[in-house]
């Protein structure tokens, strides 16, 4: 059964009075009952175990008075008392209606509909209440809700919400679970390392997080690291965990690679004689994991394929080098692989090619992902490409890599237009104006945004503010100044 301890079972009345008031007009002769003669009667039946009778007073009534909000209270609170969360969710939705200024009741009939399990109705009761009163535990209750249906794009976006209005570790472990289910491990691992680093209610999980993410990436060298740090800090819980069976896989990788080495040394310490020298020319089966690793990066297709199962992780330092990640050093750079997966992500991007831009520029992240330019430019990227939940959520990456610039906040409003009301975009721009008050291009992106909705006076004056804080040679400067002087 679901709560409604937050609110009485319905408004205080002078009971005893009433009662006795109604008792003696009905002594001296029939009349229409008062609302609150209706109320109070009710309330006797309803505390003599009659619910019955007390639901069909309250309902005949209201058939009479069809918005009698303190009547439409009472049969919600009745049908929850009586076990029947339908009608109360429905008398629920009817007070909110009925008095728009208490939207806690649309919390009230979305947790009536969760005892029954409509989760649809309950997505549309938080949605309806977000609208009016954003709080960052409902967007967590409809994020979990939309997760429950498979809507996973819509589940991101209500967690994306919340951590932004309340950042919490649990969020970010929702979060990195959501992105790697969407097979986006850069933005999982993002999330996943936030969450370590939040406090101890989510670290396990967090670095629970990027254990998987490395067994998947193969990254075994990462995940030594990181069940090292689990089983030091939190013992047991990796083998209460979905990856208990880590420890048997790493133990034989790490097997593999001790016979490897020791082969490879082996080669090295044999006689350097001609005959010898002659033989180790040919790739010996020992020497086919350093053959491995340099046959990966002969070019960028296969070495943006490894950058994108792979990249630094972000607590964590790496083991000793073994034989096979020396030769990955030698054949190239992670850096230049990096640069160069910008850089061509850029050029498709540039040319329209945003979806083949997209993926590349998810790669170079997956190497590195503290620059808040390649976020930027991955949002960019994903909106132009129609991906509409996630460019905000990169965009968001950007602003948290550098809150300070105006450039990023600007990229966030611009990509969630798409998925906001207009109401909110005003309100992240009036944020961002309060936080960048010396940005032209913060006072013009809220000038035109009053302009879309028709408030030309307010965005007249962002226009005048837009003209004193920009440079002459400012791009967007001889179209504004056209606009004032019409």
């Amino acid at each position: 059964m679901f709560s409604v301890s937050a609110k009485p079972f319905w408004k205080t009345i002078r009971l005893v009075t009433l009662v006795i008031a109604s008792g003696f007009i009905l002594g001296c002769g029939q009349r229409e009952l008062t609302r609150e003669e209706v109320l109070a009667n009710a309330q006797s039946a309803a505390l003599a175990g009659d619910h019955a009778t007390a639901i069909q007073s309250l309902e005949a009534y209201l058939q009479e008075q069809p918005g009698a909000f303190e009547v439409i209270d009472a049969l919600a609170f009745l049908y929850a008392e009586s076990g029947d969360s339908a009608m109360a969710a429905f008398y629920f939705n009817r007070a909110a209606e009925v008095d728009p200024a208490q939207p806690e009741y649309l919390i009230y009939a979305a947790e009536a509909l969760e005892s029954i399990g409509d989760t649809a109705g309950v997505i549309d009761c938080y949605e309806r209440y977000l609208q009016v009163q954003p709080d960052a535990a409902i967007y967590r209750k409809l994020a979990e809700a939309h997760a429950s249906l498979g809507n996973r794009g819509a589940a991101l976006d209500a967690y994306l919400h919340a951590n932004r209005r309340e950042p919490n570790g649990t969020i970010q472990v929702e979060l990195g679970r959501l992105y790697l289910a969407s097979g986006n491990r850069a933005m999982a691992q993002t999330w996943f390392a936030s969450a370590a680093q939040s406090g101890e209610e989510s670290r396990a999980a967090g670095l629970l997080g990027l254990l998987e993410i490395a067994l998947l990436a193969d990254r075994f060298g990462d995940a030594e690291t990181l069940v090292a740090t689990l089983d030091r800090e939190f013992p047991e819980f990796l083998d209460t965990s979905h990856l208990a069976q880590t420890r048997e896989q790493l133990a034989k990788w790490r097997q593999s690679q001790d016979e490897a080495a020791a082969a490879l040394a082996a080669l090295r310490e044999r006689p350097t004689s001609p005959q010898a020298e002659a033989q180790t020319e040919e790739p010996a089966p020992a020497e086919s994991i350093e053959s491995t690793a340099t046959e990966l990066s002969e070019s960028l297709n296969e070495v943006a394929e490894e950058a994108l199962t792979g990249g630094p992780m972000p607590l964590f330092p790496q083991p000793a080098s073994t034989p096979n990640q020396e030769s990955r050093a030698t054949s190239q750079s992670p850096s230049s692989v990096y640069d160069e997966l910008v850089a061509l992500g850029r050029q498709q991007a540039a040319a329209g090619a945003h979806t083949e831009a997209v993926r590349n520029f998810q790669r170079a992240l997956a190497r590195n992902d503290r620059d808040p330019a390649v976020w930027r430019d991955l949002s960019q990227a994903q909106f132009e490409a129609g991906q509409d939940y996630q460019a905000p959520a990169s965009a968001t990456e950007a602003v948290r890599r550098a809150p300070d610039d105006p450039v990023n906040v600007l990229q966030y409003v611009r990509v969630a237009s798409r998925t906001l009301p207009p109401n909110r975009i005003l309100q992240e721009l009036e944020r961002a104006r309060s936080r960048f008050p010396e940005s032209a291009d913060v006072a013009l992106a809220l000038g035109r945004a009053y302009d879309e909705q028709g408030s030309r006076r307010y965005a007249g004056r962002m226009y005048a503010e837009f003209l004193r804080l920009a440079d002459q040679g400012h791009p967007d400067r001889p179209e504004i100044e056209a606009l004032l002087n019409n």
